[in-house]
């Protein structure tokens, strides 16, 4: 019986593992935790600052949105405010070619076809090393780059969501299931 219970946690923890849901809504202001807030305000010539807290099969988070000269940026922290990442959309054709090969053939292998949705640059640090990232004054926080992507296999079509290293090398790989918000009564 135990072994029956520990085998099923252990199946549970393994398919949980490999999919991602996500839900967003909107945060007032005055919800978001004052560090997340005094970090923000340090970050100059940002535009359309927008607040959300985020659900996922990850934990719950507090992310900042907004753009600096035409270029989107999302702050995530935790519920009470401290740093997690920065990510910046680009364009996955900005990226090296070298990097951008080692990507695109990965995902080559993955899927019959795809299509790259939305590429992020992933930068991760203390939050006042982080500053001097927005200030221009350095580029060596680069963790990593995630993607997300509509793939299709021989049997399905589906979102995911990918991860690579600052190297262009794989390190994980999610399939997104997006939760609706929408409740319906009959």
């Amino acid at each position: 019986m135990k072994n029956s219970i520990f085998l099923l946690l252990l199946i549970s923890s393994i398919i949980r593992g490999q999919s991602k849901y996500e839900k967003e809504y909107r945060l007032n202001e005055k919800e978001v935790p004052l560090k997340a807030l005094n970090f923000i305000q340090q970050i100059a010539n940002k535009k359309r600052l927008k607040w959300y807290r985020e659900e996922s099969s990850d934990g719950e988070s507090i992310e900042a949105k907004f753009k600096i000269a035409k270029i989107k940026y999302s702050i995530e922290f935790d519920t009470i405010g401290k740093i997690e990442d920065v990510e910046e959309t680009i364009e996955l054709s900005a990226l090296e070619a070298t990097l951008n090969s080692k990507i695109n053939k990965q995902l080559e292998k993955t899927f019959k076809k795809y299509k790259v949705i939305k590429t992020q640059k992933q930068l991760k640090g203390e939050g006042q090393e982080l500053i001097l990232y927005f200030k221009k004054e350095t580029k060596d926080f680069i963790s990593g780059y995630e993607l997300v992507v509509k793939g299709s296999t021989e049997k399905e079509v589906n979102l995911y969501e990918f991860f690579f290293n600052k190297k262009g090398v794989l390190t994980s790989q999610r399939r997104i299931i997006i939760k609706s918000s929408v409740h319906l009564e009959y």
